[in-house]
């Protein structure tokens, strides 16, 4: 049984922490670019004059790499072994980095509040008080903590219906009563079900699963959606919101075909040089990136050409120029390759190109001249009935 001297002595030390590091949180974090994520003491707690350790976790906030000149650990009392960090360097946009600093206790008792301090170029320097306990009992509120799992689908296609499954956690060390959880949607995605669930309790270690179904417009553009979730529930002496978040991406294919082909000159004779024009439409919701097209046409000249980008229910043209030296009928392959989000794709199409020959010309004449002879005689003979 504790003393009622322990109890005040615990309930003021907790007070002293809690308030230590809501200021400075609030306070010393507010301008920089630069945050302190996480920490972990080890051992939590210590004898006098132990040696334990400081893991820290710093991340970048901002959407520019910050440039970290030093870190160190500051104390009058608590002895840093580790020297300070100097020209850590770059750290990119929502990119973090863990630093371990190596202390000695001091030799009384007690809850001290070393600071690590860090200096950032160009941005406010950051000091953030980390509380060591020196064999000091500290007593905790048992309170819930939902930890929240999502899951969604990589992305989908504008016009799909999708799920959105939750499996609430109690992660605390006491119960979790009249949970509420409301999942908020705005065009183009909306819910096809309720979209507030009302859940009695959770006790520690207790999962609940949820399931919402949605759908998104045809005409949703494609990009990244972040869908709101806010959390009400209550403990034995609290009752908190905690706010949540999951993202749907919507992606679009690209889909090519052949919408037209044409020539010039029209009706192709043998030495004719050749301009083939084949119009490349997307008919799909994306575009598509690094499209090339060739043809497989026995004749020297372009027969390979790179077209770009073609956007959704736009075309454009391949232009393939040759001397179309050879006389006959040619069956070749349009071949066009391009990129969306799906990965790389191919599309062929057969088409026939006919060059008329010297010889064909003389033989198609010849041909007429023996119908016209052989149907001559029919003629007169017609024409002589008639008169009589």
């Amino acid at each position: 049984m504790f003393s009622l001297e322990y109890l005040l002595k615990s309930f003021y030390v907790t007070l002293l922490i809690f308030f230590v590091l809501a200021t400075f949180s609030s306070v010393a974090l507010a301008d920089s670019s630069i945050m302190i994520t996480g920490y972990e003491v080890s051992p939590s707690v210590l004898m006098p004059e132990d040696v334990g350790t400081i893991t820290v976790t710093i991340k970048n906030s901002e959407t520019g790499a910050a440039d970290i000149r030093k870190v160190y650990l500051f104390s009058s009392e608590v002895k840093s072994l580790t020297k300070s960090y100097d020209n850590v360097g770059l750290l990119g946009p929502s990119q973090s980095m863990d630093l371990v600093f190596v202390f000695k206790a001091p030799k009384t008792e007690g809850i001290y509040f070393p600071e690590l301090q860090v200096e950032v170029f160009n941005s406010t320097n950051v000091r953030y008080p980390i509380p060591i306990n020196v064999d000091t009992r500290v007593s905790n509120a048992k309170e819930p903590a939902i930890e929240v799992e999502k899951i969604v689908p990589p992305y989908i296609s504008p016009g799909d219906d999708f799920n959105i499954a939750l499996k609430l956690t109690n992660r605390g060390e006491s119960k979790a009563d009249d949970i509420n959880v409301n999942i908020v949607f705005n065009q183009p995605l909306s819910c096809q079900s309720p979209n507030n669930y009302y859940i009695k309790s959770l006790n520690p270690s207790e999962s609940y699963e949820l399931e919402f179904k949605a759908t998104s417009d045809e005409s949703a553009a494609l990009g990244l959606y972040s869908i709101p979730i806010v959390l009400q529930y209550s403990g034995a002496d609290t009752s908190k919101e905690q706010e949540e978040a999951v993202g749907i991406k919507i992606k679009g294919n690209a889909e090519l075909s052949i919408a037209s082909i044409s020539s010039n000159p029209t009706k192709i004779d043998q030495g004719d040089f050749v301009t083939l024009m084949v119009r490349i439409e997307n008919a799909g919701a994306d575009d598509a990136k690094s499209v090339k097209a060739n043809i497989d046409l026995p004749f020297e000249g372009v027969t390979g050409v790179f077209l770009g980008k073609i956007g959704p229910d736009e075309d454009a043209p391949a232009v393939f120029t040759f001397s179309a030296d050879k006389g006959g009928v040619y069956e070749y392959n349009i071949t066009v390759e391009y990129e969306d989000d799906f990965g790389n794709h191919t599309m062929n199409q057969r088409s026939e190109l006919i060059v008329t020959t010297k010889e064909n010309v003389s033989l198609n004449l010849l041909a007429i001249m023996a119908a016209v002879i052989a149907i001559t005689p029919s003629i007169i003979l017609f024409i002589h009935k008639k008169r009589k």
